[in-house]
């Protein structure tokens, strides 16, 4: 009679693998992770800056939503034809904000007005939005720039170099149309550039501590 002892198995050589291949995965992972990890860098607004996410209201809000809309048009249009349409164009063509309609109307009833600066080799076109009702919405200023921009020979033309624009607000009871469109100057009649921040920045609170 032949008799034979056999041990239970113990699963103590497949755990060891299954713990060996745990720890691959989680090693390479980390790797990767620590790889992929990009710090995004905080955007500090100027003095005379303010978030139009952050510091501007609901209402005012859609009025710098308009204005941007209408500020790409108008750089379209700049560049096909080299002219700044008129307030009066802009209101035939119905765009918001220049065009009055009942919502415009809800927006602090701005009254539209353009004022050209030309001079030093830049065109310019200022759109002075003056508010009717101070308490509902501040007083809007879109600038419209061209600079011809100076480039190599044989370098690719972008059809948009040389054009910017910018939308500046101002809390002011009695505002008038700014004589001069530096930085320094509208800073000192206290308008403050309204800057669109992206998502991902608005998201980390980027624009605490803003100058209203």
């Amino acid at each position: 009679m032949y008799l034979q002892i056999v041990k239970p198995a113990t699963g103590r050589f497949e755990g060891a693998w299954l713990l060996a291949v745990c720890v691959v995965v989680l090693g390479v992972c980390g790797f990767l992770i620590v790889q992929r990890h990009t710090t995004l860098e905080a955007v500090r607004l100027q003095p005379y800056q303010i978030s139009a996410f952050a510091d501007l209201s609901k209402t005012e809000q859609g009025v710098f939503n308009d204005l941007y809309a209408a500020a790409l048009e108008l750089q379209s249009t700049h560049r096909d034809n080299q002219i700044w349409l008129s307030v009066e164009d802009l209101q035939d063509l119905a765009i918001p904000p220049f065009a009055e309609t009942a919502l415009t109307k809800t927006r602090g009833g701005h009254v539209w007005a353009a004022i050209p600066f030309d001079g030093n080799g830049t065109s310019a076109m200022s759109y002075f939005g003056k508010t009717a009702r101070v308490g509902e919405a501040r007083s809007f200023l879109l600038i419209m720039t061209y600079r011809p921009p100076q480039m190599p020979a044989g370098a690719a033309s972008d059809p948009n170099a040389g054009r910017s624009f910018s939308i500046w607000v101002t809390g002011a009871a009695t505002p008038t149309a700014p004589a001069a469109i530096d930085t320094a100057s509208l800073a000192d009649l206290g308008w403050r550039e309204a800057v669109a921040f992206k998502g991902d920045q608005v998201q980390q609170g980027l624009t605490a501590g803003a100058t209203k």
